[in-house]
């Protein structure tokens, strides 16, 4: 890429980073001699520059076996006319954390009829796309009809470079304007220079020169040009005409150099031979620079108007040059309001009648090269990059907007035969000898993070529950997660440790004062649901032991955990008096909380909402029932009211939002839509099935429904987090795709919110006990 560092820094310091992290940008790449390839480049390389802190990657097509010796940059080849590389490709990317794919299209580039192929790429792809087109069509045949079709249906965001691309894509492939991004060609940032300064470079001191570039082939119309020289030189002896570019590699292929011939003999005949010069080879873009900036004018004699774009005419104009064009789509508009000059296609005479009133005209051809240089400066890469990145940020944030073909969320019915059938595969696989295993890239366990008493906690709760609903595994299971929670006990502290690596090392002394109370609730509900006298040995002695450290914890969050599992321990062992003391203590806490921070537009515990927020409200009403406490109980439901109306959205049927992880909720602040996390939910299903058992109010059923429908699709995306074919849950959403990995923490908050759904829904009735 070449442009002025200085603006490009400039840019860089100015401007917010990037939220995007990772773009792959797929068409072909330099060295592949062609201008799609021209473009692709210059496009990662400066997006690259300006946004450092995203990484950029490409992915071309190859035209030949042999392929081309790509840079680093380039991570991904596919091969033309094999249309299995083209899925092979869409796997690489779902596979790498791409947060968006920049498609370049050209009909020509991409193997099947009319570039087929390329749709077995984009309807793989789970990030958002945004397509470049490059060529549209006024009066496409069917395949190049049915092609552009569905390429606008599967992007995201679809980029043009001309107004008239613009409403060729809405009056012939009625595309909504709404998905239409006019982003200006890019070019390199070069200064407005004299043309004299670079002409010693090529031999061309005290010549007027005209130029013509790009890969030669027949379209191109050059012989107009040197057909026009006679009467140039005529008049202007000292006019010179180059022509720069190797033959198109494809013409090469089937023609030979019979064009380029053509145009020699052409010459001889016109007795300009002398005259025009042919640098016949593929120059790099400094050399092009050097050669644009020798020109006295450019010439693009091309002879056929359905041209929507022409990336050296982008460069010339931006470049500040007096050209003179055939009025093709993209001229007529580049070149309007005196950025250049229109001449009829196939007219060597008004080419020469042209260029010589130009030489002639001092005054009009400088004003018309001001005019163009001016009118480029908005098409110098930095700024048309900073345009890519709004493109590819508005298709982010409206991909949650978007139902993926073939997919769409219902709500389920109230029959319990809705519910997905138990699968413990994926809870199994990430259980060893130890424990439960804390993170996995995809599927697969990552035994790097070691495991978490936490997670194994969670784990523990989720087997009491199987053990409860007739499961032959949960007594093994269970006591593998209750064994890993005994060892994490020091009895010297009454707290529990928490991380400890693969190599069975603790990490750190004492757990966090959530995951505390986490522990808590999952010894509570073994002693309240298990039969097992082994496991409620285990974990009464546990409970008792670690149940004062609570009262020394800040967080509500830890406070709300141990009361759930309080209630669940008090199912049992009604009259334990210690538990029954500490559960007042600490609901009492809450209420007071509640009462300091309650407001008519903010009905809360804290001034912010973080995460498994549920609990908090789920906790206070167990405790007004149980206690009982009415104005406890009233405020539980108050919040819970307020909460579960905040996560409605606005669109699609008010389908469960749970409050993003990024940045979260601040009072008087914007609320973080992103990352959504599957313990939200769980939370949320927890807390509207105890509502509905405490109060009898369907509503509160309905609303457990809606916040678990959220794994199975029903939600901003529209996309499944629960994976059916394992039996594990994704790891949330992104704004545009879901977290790919099946950790402990998300597939454990799916098996609890199913669990308790499936042992709620055997009892639909609400119980008076």
């Amino acid at each position: 890429m070449l442009t002025q560092d200085s603006e490009a820094l400039q840019l860089q310091e100015s401007a917010p980073k990037s939220t995007i992290k990772r773009v792959a940008f797929v068409g072909n790449y330099l060295p592949r001699q062609c201008g799609i390839a021209t473009f692709t480049t210059d496009l990662c390389e400066a997006f690259a520059s300006a946004y450092a802190d995203t990484s950029c990657i490409a992915l071309p097509v190859n035209d030949t076996e042999a392929g081309y010796p790509y840079p680093p940059r380039v991570r991904f080849e596919l091969t033309e006319k094999d249309i299995r590389s083209y899925r092979r490709a869409a796997d690489f990317l779902n596979i790498n954390n791409v947060d968006i794919v920049c498609l370049q299209h050209e009909y020509g580039i991409f193997g099947g009829r009319a570039g087929s192929h390329i749709l077995a790429l984009l309807r793989e792809l789970r990030m958002p796309v945004v397509t470049t087109l490059h060529t549209i069509l006024k009066d496409p045949n069917p395949d190049q009809m049915r092609v552009l079709k569905e390429i606008s249906a599967l992007s995201d965001r679809l980029v043009v470079m001309s107004e008239r691309g613009k409403a060729f894509l809405q009056e012939v492939y009625g595309v909504s304007i709404d998905k239409i991004d006019l982003i200006p060609h890019g070019i390199p940032d070069v200064p407005f220079v004299d043309s004299s300064f670079h002409k010693d470079l090529f031999g061309v001191e005290g010549k007027i020169v005209l130029l013509s570039f790009g890969l030669l082939s027949a379209d191109k119309g050059i012989e107009n040009v040197i057909s026009a020289l006679p009467d140039i030189i005529a008049k202007h002896p000292n006019v010179v005409y180059i022509i720069v570019g190797a033959t198109h590699p494809h013409v090469l292929i089937h023609e030979g150099e019979s064009y380029r011939l053509s145009l020699q003999w052409l010459a001889q005949e016109k007795g300009v031979e002398g005259q025009v010069i042919f640098y016949n080879r593929f120059v790099s873009l400094e050399e092009l620079i050097e050669f644009i900036s020798a020109a006295d004018m450019y010439l693009t004699p091309y002879l056929n108007a359905a041209q929507i774009t022409s990336g050296t005419l982008a460069y010339t104009l931006g470049a500040g040059k007096a050209v003179i064009s055939t009025p093709y789509w993209y001229a007529e508009e580049m070149l309007a309001e005196e950025r250049g000059v229109l001449v009829p296609f196939h007219d060597p005479s008004a080419i020469a009648e042209q260029v010589n009133e130009l030489i002639g005209n001092d005054a009009k051809r400088h004003a018309m090269r001001k005019r163009a240089y001016l009118f480029g400066r908005s098409m110098t890469w930095p700024r048309v990059v900073e345009r890519y990145k709004e493109s590819f940020e508005r298709a982010r944030s409206e991909r949650r907007k978007f139902t993926p073909p073939g997919f769409m969320a219902r709500a389920l019915d109230k029959s319990s035969g809705e519910l997905p059938p138990l699968k413990l595969d994926h809870l199994r696989h990430m259980t060893d000898e130890t424990g439960m295993l804390q993170h996995a890239v995809f599927t697969v366990p990552n035994y790097r993070e070691g495991y978490t008493t936490d997670d194994n906690a969670r784990a523990l709760m989720v087997s009491a529950m199987l053990e409860e609903a007739g499961s032959g595994v949960a007594f093994d299971l269970a006591s593998r997660y209750l064994a890993f929670v005994w060892y994490a006990f020091n009895t010297q502290t009454g707290h529990f440790r928490n991380a400890m690596d693969y190599q069975r090392h603790w990490q750190e002394e004492s757990i966090p004062d959530d995951s505390h109370g986490r522990t808590l609730w999952s010894l509570g509900t073994v002693l309240g649901r298990s039969t097992s006298d082994a496991l409620h040995n285990m974990a009464g002695w546990m409970f008792e032991q670690a149940l004062p450290a609570i009262l020394n914890t800040t967080s509500p969050r830890a406070w709300a955990f141990a009361l759930i599992g309080m209630h669940e321990y008090l199912r049992r062992f009604a009259g334990d008096r210690k538990a029954n003391q500490v559960r007042e203590e600490l609901a009492s806490r809450l209420l007071t909380m509640y009462k300091n921070n309650r407001a008519d537009d903010w009905r809360w515990y804290e001034d912010r909402l973080t995460y498994c927020n549920a609990a908090l409200p789920h906790a206070l009403i167990m405790s007004g029932k149980w206690i009982p406490n009415a104005e406890m109980m009233e405020a539980g439901f108050e919040s819970l009211d307020w909460l579960a109306k905040l996560q409605h959205s606005e669109e699609g049927g008010g389908h469960f939002v749970p409050i993003g992880s990024n940045g979260f909720y601040k009072k008087g602040s914007e609320r973080a839509r992103f990352d959504q996390q599957p313990v939200e939910a769980q939370a949320m299903v927890s807390a509207c099935l105890e509502a509905y058992k405490i109060s009898g109010d369907k509503i509160w059923h309905k609303e457990a429904r809606r916040a678990f429908e959220w794994f199975l699709g029903r939600n901003d995306l529209n996309i499944p987090i629960y994976d059916p074919t394992t039996g594990g849950c994704r790891d949330g959403l992104h704004p545009d795709r879901p977290n790919e990995n099946q950790g402990a923490e998300s597939t454990l908050a799916f098996l609890q919110s199913l669990m308790e759904l499936r042992l709620a829904e055997n009892t639909l009735q609400p119980t008076e006990s």
